[in-house]
Formats: C-alpha cells, structure tokens, sequence
C-alpha cells in the first residue's frame, strides 16, 4: 500500500508540471500548443518507467542469487532484496531531485508568460 501511494504521489507530480513544459515548448519551439502530445508522452514515460523499474528490481534480485522455491533466502539475495527495493530508489531519487534542481523552470516562468502574452496581442 504504502508503495502504491509513493507511486501514485509521483503521477500526481509529473502530471502537475506539464503545464509548464506545454508552455516551453510552446515559447521556444513550435508556436503551437500542444497538450495532447504531452501528456501522452508522460503517460508513455511513465508506463516505460514502471515496466524497467521493474525490470531492474527482478534483475538486481536475480544477480544477488535469489532463488524463489527456496524456504529461507541466501545473506546475498536479502542483500539484493533491501538494495533493489530501498537503496536503488534512494540513488535515483537523489538523481531526479539533482536533475530538476538543474533543469529549474520556475526562474523563466514569468519571462515565458510575458513573451506567450505578447504573441497573443500581436
């Protein structure tokens, strides 16, 4: 349960922010919106992200010597049990927490609105 609600607080996050990536791509690019496009590409990022995080857990369980028939599990694969289902998502929080630090929108969200505003009037 508990699993599910981080996953789901993640959606909600993903999904607030792509009002501002319209807004990006609207400015910089293609002076079209286009909102249907990005979502879906989020909704694909994030079906992508499930089925490898998965993927990576079950092989990260795998290399550590998991063996599923067995009554009690090796030192090795509860080792690679805890890594791949608690320190594994630490290391990439802390990556995507570095990589939205440095990928900062908010500072040009007004310099964005001003210039769609200006587009709008002329």
């Amino acid at each position: 349960m508990r699993r599910t609600c981080i996953t789901l607080h993640r959606w909600k996050n993903s999904s607030g922010s792509t009002g501002k990536i319209i807004y990006h791509q609207f400015r910089k690019y293609f002076n079209v919106r286009s909102e249907g496009l990005v979502n879906s590409c989020v909704s694909f990022g994030q079906k992508v992200g499930l089925g490898l995080g998965a993927a990576i857990a079950s092989w990260i369980i795998a290399a550590g010597g998991y063996v599923e028939t067995a009554k009690v599990q090796t030192a090795s694969a509860n080792s690679a049990i805890i890594f791949a289902y608690v320190w594994f998502g630490v290391i990439l929080a802390a990556l995507l927490l570095v990589v939205s630090i440095l990928l900062n929108i908010d500072k040009y969200e007004g310099q964005i609105k001003k210039e769609l505003e200006q587009r709008h009037k002329a």
